[in-house]
């Protein structure tokens, strides 16, 4: 469409130029390049529910996860409502603010973790203290990976700020990450966000505190730190074969995908499927970190890194 509708004002223009003559090449051009346009335009009107069906499976053969959401989200909620002025029976810009602000806290430290959170605590201090040094070139590297065009955090500082910071930025990012570690200390600011609640299903009630979600928009320059201490953990920690969430190159999608894919294998040659599907309401919100640090210290990880992690946890789980 983009590239029939681009030759066909390409055609006009040129007979607009010549003076929009009814007779010779330009306009016989022009009605030409015209009715190949509205011919697909009508033919996309028609087909378009199935063209959009074919562009799903398209991505998803290509495993293009997130091409592949949008797509879905687009067919799903083309018609949904996209905003509400009342959730949980609550209304006004003030009192709504107020609930989300309550909710999250009573959902975030609903977890009581202080025997495991004693436990961590005995383990970093009887632990053997293994040294980390960020190096300049780490810095560099977190920094180029940051993606451009998102959401400041509560310090304003976009993520451009750093990526086109040069090299005496960087440079003093690495000063400043490596007393964090040391010390396993963080400013409070440094640690602060912005919670956002979204909309998990736009064509569901959007009155239902239960149909959000929440997603943190936090500091440019704590993103880069989280980088920084990645490599570090991803080299004690090996995701089993069958994780698809929360992996590198993998996403619920290819999860659906491959259960799909063992169901009709099963029901073409005359076998029974039986499946047992566990919801676990706010999981991933509701996890005990004090529990993953310990496993993190089994598995060999620093205990400056372990230290500085728990500093970020016990922060935010203040706020």
């Amino acid at each position: 469409m983009r590239e029939k509708h681009s030759e066909a004002r390409s055609a006009y223009l040129d007979w607009l130029m010549d003076g929009k003559h009814r007779f010779g090449f330009l306009f016989q051009h022009m009605q030409r390049t015209r009715a190949t346009f509205k011919l697909a335009l009508r033919y996309c009107r028609q087909n378009e529910l199935q063209m959009r069906a074919d562009a799903c499976a398209v991505n998803l053969s290509n495993r293009d996860s997130t091409k592949f959401r949008q797509c879905v989200k687009k067919i799903s909620n083309s018609k949904a409502t996209k905003y509400a002025s009342t959730i949980g029976s609550v209304s006004g810009e003030q009192d709504i603010t107020e609930m989300w602000r309550n909710h999250f806290q009573l959902l975030y430290n609903s977890v009581e973790c202080n025997e495991d959170n004693k436990l961590v605590e005995k383990r970093l201090l009887t632990a053997n203290d293994d040294k980390v040094t960020v190096c300049l070139a780490d810095v560099l590297d977190a920094i180029n990976k940051q993606k451009k065009g998102k959401s400041p955090g509560p310090d304003g500082l976009q993520s451009e700020a750093f990526m086109y910071g040069g090299l005496r930025l960087a440079t003093h990012l690495c000063i400043l990450f490596n007393p964090f570690i040391v010390h396993s200390f963080v400013p409070d600011s440094f640690m602060s966000c912005t919670i956002v609640p979204l909309v998990k299903c736009e064509d569901g009630d959007l009155t239902d505190i239960n149909n959000y979600r929440a997603i943190m928009l936090s500091n440019a320059i704590t993103k880069i730190v989280e980088l920084v201490l990645l490599p570090y953990i991803n080299d004690k920690v090996d995701a089993v074969d069958c994780q698809f969430g929360f992996k590198y190159g993998h996403s619920t999608s290819l999860c659906t995908y491959s259960f799909k894919h063992v169901v009709d294998y099963y029901t073409s040659r005359g076998s029974h499927v039986f499946v047992c599907f566990a919801d676990f309401s706010k999981a991933f919100n509701k996890v005990n970190y004090w529990k993953l640090f310990s496993q993190l210290i089994d598995l060999g990880l620093s205990t400056r890194i372990v230290s500085l992690l728990r500093i970020g946890t016990v922060i935010s789980k203040c706020v």
